[in-house]
């Protein structure tokens, strides 16, 4: 390992203080990027703009297009709407109906867009060349002061208000809500659909005339949406066919009790239990079929169950269709239904979901074949997917700045099952290169299904602020799905470190290239709604990773790694997320010295946000250049509060905005391990929700800055911090 002397790396760095900081630069580059691929943000075309433009279809004649009036929405949007009716124009002359559907379609875009009173003429001019000329009266842009739902005691406002798709002004949709009449007209609709959902089957909800009335001098109004409710009713007797019974056998599901509010799903939802019992039972095309008599004059609904439960049989054969390229071996081993056995629905189901999990089909139909007396075959038929998949990448970081890469997937190699992926990636701070070869059914007899056998090789090369690192390793692993929420995984790693330097000065971090032998075990629990974007739900993990000759490397020692995360829903826009997370290093008997790379250090855009990365850390932690060297312990704690208004930035994606408290530290020996010296970040960070996941904009501020530190550190990435 390369250590510099002071005066050398003095000179160093009045080298690259020479360079200009092209931070700002890059970072407008790509918040520019970031918005050209949100949809409607394209160059314009100047005549466009004016309203005066042509339009030729291939093979057609060039039709003169004229927009007159109506600022209110660009032009460009009123070209979007008619472009199609103009091809299909410039086909055929003679079709004056296009114009006059493209006349109707910018009347409504206009009123979808809170002009109201909006009115659009227009002319066909065949005089020297084609013109379609479209005179638009805008008319003036009506906002909703107040939206009133009177008559609703049993359902709060805020539910039904929030079946309300709102559209507003301005182009972050910060502004007032728009006045569109459809939209409202929808939203009483709803309404009513929820109240019939519950049980209230006679009830209405009316859309009254806007107060005041529609008027060109109109530019605000007050909407009501009256509710009747009517009676609520109950479920009165609720009778199964005597056949269905029969074959339910004793522990047939438990039927809603009579006199029970009604709840139309609560019934289909009973119906459906009926069906997957009787097909547990050996029944394996059950008809139970549901039918409802309301009396208005008690208010109850009489339901009727009934249909054909069908013989009970038994299995003959499994037959496999369909497939080209996977082999059939590898499809089997997802199936579960055995031949000579009663029929079992849940088997079935089972199969059908391993199936699909795999990846390898688009569809996949399950039929059964009657082949004798009380006897079936099962049918799967499966339609082969895509096998290659190619996937670029692209993100951002505050430390690494723009990133990028390329993902390469291959399903199913040679039909065996095994899936092949390789993934390249690129940054300011070095590369990375990682190929795996994985089967996510391997061994079912002996393993059970859900377990995964991964082969991963990669190479890598990486600037860290204190060190250099470079790699090239090998990684069999074996995970398994215990649940939906809890995952183990067990993994041996063989690891070459080459070509690694840092400038720290500090006598125990002078191990250089040096080569990992490993074995890690990690837990997962994962209760998260959406592992990207989560609203609610709980991530618990717990790795450990022991280094050891005896395991073909030549450092000793052991690392454990708690995390926990929890995100709680406050309201239906308001989520509290806490974050906690503890590193511990335990140097081997008779180890002298640690490599850096496996070091503990902290701070940066996802851990303590006051800092840059890697740069929190205590005097005793910093070499005399005021490089921090890392330590055998950090502890990270973070408590973030996120809000999503209403707000739409250009219609494309959400906007939330979050106030954070971050906490951490960062120790020189583990048997010395507490919260002594902890460093705080109190910030706050504005997020667009796009579908690759939030782009993220967080500052941070150090309340209780050493010499040295930032007082304030920016941070802009994608993907939310935990």
């Amino acid at each position: 390992m390369a250590i510099l002397s002071h005066a050398a790396r003095s000179r160093h760095r009045t080298v690259v203080s020479r360079r200009p900081d092209l931070r700002a630069l890059r970072l407008l580059a790509c918040v520019a990027w970031l918005l050209c691929l949100t949809p409607g943000c394209r160059l314009i075309d100047p005549l466009v703009a004016a309203g005066n433009y042509e339009v030729k279809a291939a093979g057609g004649s060039t039709v003169r297009v004229r927009l007159k009036g109506g600022d209110g929405v660009s032009r460009v949007r009123q070209r979007d709407v008619i472009q199609d009716l103009m091809l299909d124009i410039s086909k055929d002359n003679s079709l004056d109906s296009a114009a006059f559907d493209a006349m109707l379609e910018l009347e409504s875009l206009f009123e979808q867009n809170g002009y109201a009173l909006a009115q659009v003429h227009h002319r066909v001019d065949r005089r020297d060349r084609l013109t379609i000329r479209f005179d638009i009266q805008q008319g003036p842009l009506v906002r909703v002061a107040k939206l009133r739902i009177v008559g609703n005691p049993s359902v709060s406002y805020r539910t039904l208000a929030a079946y309300w798709s709102r559209r507003r002004t301005e182009a972050l949709g910060l502004g007032d809500d728009l006045y569109v009449a459809s939209d409202l007209e929808t939203l009483a609709r709803t309404i009513a659909a929820h109240y019939q959902r519950n049980g209230f089957l006679d009830a209405t909800a009316t859309l009254e005339p806007p107060e005041p009335a529609l008027s060109p001098a109109t530019t605000q109004v007050t909407v009501t949406v009256r509710v009747s409710e009517g009676i609520p009713y109950k479920l009165g007797r609720l009778e199964t066919e005597r056949e269905i019974t029969a074959a339910l056998g004793q522990d047939a599901p438990k039927a809603p009790r009579e006199g029970a509010a009604y709840s139309p799903q609560a019934v289909q939802d009973h119906a459906l239990a009926l069906a997957q019992h009787l097909r547990r039972r050996g029944h394996p095309d059950p008809l139970v079929l549901v039918t409802t008599t309301p009396n208005p004059a008690n208010h109850t609904v009489a339901v009727r169950l009934h249909g054909k439960a069908g013989d009970v049989v038994d299995v003959g054969r499994v037959i496999v269709r369909g497939n080209k390229f996977v082999t059939e071996a590898n499809i089997r081993k997802r199936i579960t239904v055995r031949p000579g056995v009663r029929f079992d629905g849940k088997t079935e189901q089972d199969s059908l979901l391993r199936l699909y999990q795999s990846g390898l089909f688009r569809r996949v139909d399950v039929r059964h074949e009657k082949v004798g007396p009380n006897r079936i075959d099962v049918v799967f038929a499966v339609e082969e997917t895509t096998r290659y998949l190619l996937q670029p990448m692209l993100g951002y970081g505050s430390y690494e700045e723009l990133r990028g890469g390329l993902e390469f997937g291959m399903l199913s190699v040679f039909g065996t099952g095994f899936d092949f992926s390789a993934k390249g990636t690129l940054s300011n701070k070095g590369h990375r290169l990682v190929v795996n070869l994985s089967d996510s059914q391997f061994l079912p007899e002996w393993l059970g299904y859900d377990t995964t056998f991964s082969v991963t090789a990669d190479t890598f090369r990486r600037e860290e602020p204190s060190y250099v690192d470079g790699a090239n390793g090998i990684s069999p692993s074996l995970a398994h799905l215990f649940s939906r929420e809890f995952s183990g995984r067990v993994a041996y790693i063989y690891r070459e470190h080459g070509d690694a330097n840092s400038d720290v000065i500090d006598p125990g971090a002078q191990i250089g290239d040096y080569t990992e032998g490993s074995a890690l075990i990690e837990l997962t629990y994962d209760s998260r709604d959406n592992p990207l974007i989560p609203k609610r739900g709980t991530r618990l993990s717990a790795q450990y990773k022991y280094y050891d000759e005896s395991l073909g490397g030549d450092v000793s020692l052991a690392k454990l790694r708690l995390t926990g995360t929890t995100v709680l829903s406050l309201s239906r826009s308001t989520r509290l997320v806490l974050h906690g997370e503890v590193g511990l290093l335990y140097p081997g008997e008779g180890s002298d010295a640690v490599p850096i790379q496996e070091r503990w250090f902290n701070g940066g855009e996802n851990v303590v946000r006051s800092f840059r990365e890697d740069q929190l850390a205590p005097p005793d932690l910093k070499d005399i250049n005021g490089q921090p060297i890392g330590g055998e312990y950090r502890n990270i704690l973070n408590a973030e509060l996120r809000w999503a208004p209403h707000w739409r930035l250009l219609r494309a994606f959400d906007v939330e905005l979050a106030t954070f408290v971050d906490a951490g530290n960062v120790g020189r020996s583990v048997q010395d391990y507490g919260l002594g010296d902890r460093k705080y970040g109190i910030g706050f960070g504005l997020r667009f929700l796009l579908p690759i996941g939030p782009v993220r904009f967080d500052s941070a501020w150090n309340p209780d800055r050493d010499p040295g530190e930032r007082n304030w550190t920016i941070h802009f990435s994608i993907g939310y911090p935990f």
